[in-house]
């Protein structure tokens, strides 16, 4: 029966260990680098929505002040007419 010296197996566990070590920082970069990309993709999406946020905010003003120079164009016409009305 072959029974591993001291050394043999002191070997083989540090062999076991700086793999297991290897695959747990190539693990991490690579989480890391999923981490950063998640990251920028969250910042760019982020900026888009406030950047449509913005452009809708600014297209409701405008369509705001159109409709109220419109009403007050109407009014004022309507006021015009009934003046007129009263006169004949």
């Amino acid at each position: 029966m072959l029974h591993p010296s001291p050394v043999v197996s002191k070997s083989l566990t540090d062999k076991v260990t700086e793999a297991a070590d290897k695959v747990n920082k190539k693990m991490g970069k690579g989480l890391a680098s999923a981490i950063e990309v998640g990251e920028k993709a969250t910042q760019s999406a982020k900026e888009s929505m406030g950047s449509m946020a913005e452009d809708t905010k600014s297209k409701a003003e405008h369509m705001t002040k159109e409709a109220k120079h419109k009403a007050d164009k109407l009014s004022h016409e309507t006021h015009q007419a009934k003046e007129d009305e009263l006169r004949k």
